[in-house]
C-alpha cells in the first residue's frame, strides 16, 4: 500500500503479485494492480489483467464495475459505458453499482436514463425488502 500512496506503481505491482493467494486476495490483489494502471495508455492492461481473473460467480460483478471506473477514468467512454452496463445487469440493486451508472450516464448528457435506472433500482430494493 505504501508503494501505491508514493505512486512507485511497478513495485506496487509486484509485492501485490507476492500476495497470498486465495478467492478474496486474488480479486483484491488483482484489482489493486489494475488500478496502478489506471491511466490512457495502460487501461487496456488494466482491464485485461481483471478479465483474465477466474473465480466465483460474484467476481463477474467486481470485475465489470472496477473495469468500467478504470476506463472512465482513462476517458475510454464507449468501453466504459459497455462495462457499466454489464455490472448493472448482473446486480441493479446493487448500490455502488447504480450510483456509478447513473453518475456515469449523467456526466454523459443522458439524464433521463439516469434518472430511469436510479428509479428502477430503487423499485427492485423495495420489492426484495
Amino acid at each position: 500500500m505504501r508503494a501505491i500512496k508514493q505512486k512507485q506503481y511497478p513495485l506496487a505491482r509486484r509485492e501485490l503479485a507476492q500476495s497470498i493467494r486465495g478467492p478474496i486476495t486474488d480479486l483484491a490483489a488483482t484489482l489493486l494492480s489494475a488500478w496502478t494502471m489506471a491511466t490512457p495508455s495502460e487501461a487496456k492492461a488494466a482491464t485485461d489483467s481483471i478479465d483474465k481473473l477466474a473465480g466465483a460467480d460474484w467476481y463477474a460483478i467486481f470485475k465489470d464495475l472496477h473495469s468500467a471506473l478504470i476506463l472512465d477514468l482513462a476517458g475510454q467512454k464507449k468501453e466504459a459505458g459497455k462495462r457499466f452496463e454489464r455490472s448493472y445487469k448482473l446486480d441493479p440493486t446493487a448500490l455502488r453499482v447504480v450510483q456509478s451508472y447513473a453518475s456515469f450516464l449523467s456526466r454523459q448528457g443522458n439524464n433521463a436514463e439516469a434518472l430511469k435506472c436510479s428509479r428502477l433500482s430503487t423499485k427492485r430494493c423495495r420489492a426484495i425488502r
